[in-house]
C-alpha cells in the first residue's frame, strides 16, 4: 500500500473509478520479494522458523505452487506474463490477494471523507463504486460503509434503517420479534 499511496491521494475520486473499475489490478496485489533473508526478523521463543522451501521458493511456479496455493496462472497474469519457472533474483512480485484490494476500498474511502475541497455528491458516489470491492473482507465492509454515511449525514438515519434491515431481516415470528435489543438491530 505504500508503494502506491504513501502520502494523500492526489485523486481519490479517479482511485475510486479505478479500483472500482479495475479491482485486480496488479497494483492491488501483495507484493513478495524474492530472496528476502528477513534478517531484520526478531528472533523469539514464539517464532516459527520459514521452511527452508518458502525461502528456496524463486520461481513464480514455485511460489503459486509452494508458499501460496494458488494457480501460477493467477501469478504470471499479475507479472507481466513473467514465465512462471524462470529463476528469479531479488525482486518484487505481485501475489494475488482479493482481500488487500477490500482494504485499498476503505483507504480511498478515508481520503473521500476528508477531501472537502470536491463536491459532496460525486464524493458519496465514488464511495458507493467502493462498496462491492470492500464486500470481499468484512471489516473493510464496514469501514466503507461507515464512511459512507459520514458523507452524507443528513441521509445517515434512513440509510441506517436499511442497512439495519438488510443485515438483520424482520422477524417472523413472535418469540423472535420479542429477542430483539431495544434498538432493534437484531437479537438481544
Amino acid at each position: 500500500m505504500r508503494q502506491w499511496w504513501s502520502g494523500g491521494l492526489s485523486d481519490p475520486i479517479e482511485a475510486a473509478m479505478h479500483l472500482a473499475a479495475r479491482p485486480d489490478d496488479p497494483r492491488y496485489g501483495a507484493l513478495h520479494a524474492v530472496g528476502e533473508t528477513y534478517r531484520r526478523r526478531s528472533a523469539s521463543r514464539s517464532m516459527i522458523e520459514l521452511p527452508d522451501q518458502f525461502r528456496q521458493a524463486n520461481t513464480l511456479e514455485m511460489l503459486a505452487d509452494v508458499v501460496y496455493q494458488r494457480p501460477a496462472i493467477e501469478f504470471a497474469g499479475l507479472n507481466g506474463g513473467i514465465d512462471t519457472r524462470v529463476a528469479l533474483k531479488d525482486q518484487a512480485v505481485v501475489v494475488p490477494d482479493a482481500e488487500l484490494a477490500a482494504l485499498f476500498a476503505a483507504r480511498i474511502a478515508a481520503e473521500l471523507v476528508v477531501r472537502d475541497d470536491l463536491d459532496v455528491g460525486v464524493r458519496r458516489k465514488a464511495a458507493q463504486r467502493l462498496v462491492p470491492i470492500a464486500a470481499r473482507h468484512p471489516t473493510a465492509l464496514d469501514t466503507v460503509l461507515s464512511r459512507l454515511l459520514l458523507l452524507d449525514p443528513a441521509g445517515s438515519t434512513a440509510q441506517l434503517g436499511a442497512l439495519s434491515a438488510a443485515v438483520h431481516p424482520p422477524a417472523s415470528d413472535s418469540v423472535a420479534s420479542a429477542q430483539t435489543d431495544p434498538l432493534g438491530f437484531g437479537p438481544a
